[in-house]
């Protein structure tokens, strides 16, 4: 990775957990531990990390900004109040500190509720952005894909050999990502990932494979496959 080059990391964490029941996800524990931690430990010792935001929920920022501080995650500058939405959420923390910091070449969004990325893919995903202005962690599709009518009947087969799973974190240049914001705002465009809004902009995305297990945590049962492969690392 190039000497000048510096990360800085965005993680919304504002959503409602509506299909976990509604708990906060940041905040539910995995093996005895946050989930937002494992996420915050892989960036705290990435040296091309210079600085964390975090969007929540507004009832959570108090309570986040205590326990960062008391688990030594010093690289979380800024907790901010999270938006309507995933991208208000992103937006507001870009604006909050990372465009106005000088030393930031890079812009990653990485969803709270994928505890699993690892150092290992962290260095494959923040060297590919480097050299090619962005990058984003994906791993392929293993199984059979099938496509259906409105009545679930197959209509036909699609192949897989193309077909990504998309993952983050999700890696750009950050005047690259700032002109995407803008442009989506100008537009009402609104996008479910954040290489949406960067090819929406006319900009070609190229993805990382990373392994199948940088899961996001959606639904119960993910909790306990997360905590299986936790176990496994040790």
């Amino acid at each position: 990775m190039k000497n000048n080059a510096c990360i800085g990391v965005i993680i919304p964490a504002a959503g409602s957990g509506s299909r976990m029941g509604g708990v906060y996800k940041p905040l539910e524990k995995l093996c005895g531990k946050p989930m937002l931690f494992y996420s915050l430990d892989t960036f705290q010792n990435c040296s091309e990390v210079e600085f964390v935001v975090i969007s929540a929920r507004e009832d959570k920022v108090i309570e986040l900004t205590h326990l960062c501080q008391e688990y030594g995650y010093s690289k979380v500058k800024k907790i901010v109040v999270g938006g309507s939405n995933r991208q208000q959420s992103v937006k507001n923390a870009f604006e909050c500190g990372l465009f106005d910091n000088e030393n930031i070449t890079h812009v990653a969004i990485h969803d709270a509720a994928r505890p699993l990325f690892s150092s290992e893919m962290a260095k494959n995903v923040f060297a590919m952005a480097v050299e090619k202005t962005n990058a984003v962690c994906a791993s392929r599709v293993r199984d059979t894909v099938k496509r259906t009518n409105d009545e679930n009947v197959v209509s036909g087969g699609i192949d897989r050999d193309n077909l990504w799973l998309i993952q983050t974190p999700q890696v750009f240049e950050k005047n690259m990502y700032k002109n995407a914001l803008d442009k989506a705002e100008k537009e009402g465009f609104v996008a479910t990932d954040d290489s949406s809004l960067v090819a929406q902009n006319g900009v070609n995305v190229n993805l990382c494979e990373t392994p199948s297990q940088n899961i996001k945590i959606t639904y119960p049962e993910d909790v306990l496959l997360a905590e299986a492969i936790i176990e496994k690392r040790g």
